[in-house]
């Protein structure tokens, strides 16, 4: 999968701007939207759950089959969050697809990292707050760049992981 090297300079400017090297704290991760866009997108791309099992509880008619009450029906978020009809060019790496308008143009369930509806993740908002805390922490630090040459292959295990792990050089900054 396309990664680049180095982003661009958005993170940079925001992170240097909005934290002048301190600590994040929440009260910063409104200032931070393109911290925000560029940890949606690592969720589209490596949802923390890749499918995700419901069982019908009335008859349901779904692709031109009709499910009887009981049939258990699996939705994968990693598949769905690569359908070229609501992502363009979906193997690539791009926050700007979270910009705000652009996400609001989404279909309703296309971009599913923590489930949807009545049996949503209750920690979605704290893995939300999290990431983006982790990930402004970090880029203050260091600059993590992949190891030429790899290819990471997903491992779909409890939750998506990478097999053999992944390969990085760490600088500091």
């Amino acid at each position: 999968m396309p990664l680049p090297a180095v982003l661009s300079q958005k993170p940079i400017l925001e992170r240097d701007h909005v934290l002048g090297g301190r600590l994040p704290t929440s009260t910063d991760l409104p200032k931070l939207p393109y911290t925000l866009q560029v940890f949606k997108e690592a969720m589209r791309l490596y949802p923390p759950v890749y499918l995700i099992g419901r069982q019908t509880t009335h008859l349901l008619e779904l692709g031109g089959y009709r499910l009887p009450i009981g049939t258990l029906v699996v939705v994968s978020p990693y598949t769905m969050h690569r359908k070229p009809e609501y992502f363009r060019e979906p193997e690539c790496f791009n926050p700007d697809r979270f910009l705000p308008k652009a996400e609001q143009c989404l279909p309703s369930h296309a971009y599913i990292p923590f489930s949807a509806g009545a049996r949503i993740c209750i920690g979605n908002r704290l893995a939300l707050m999290e990431g983006m805390l982790i990930l402004a922490t970090l880029s203050q630090r260091v600059i993590l760049q992949l190891v030429h040459g790899q290819h990471i292959v997903p491992e779909p295990l409890i939750t998506l992981r990478p097999r053999n792990g992944i390969k990085i050089v760490i600088q500091r900054r």
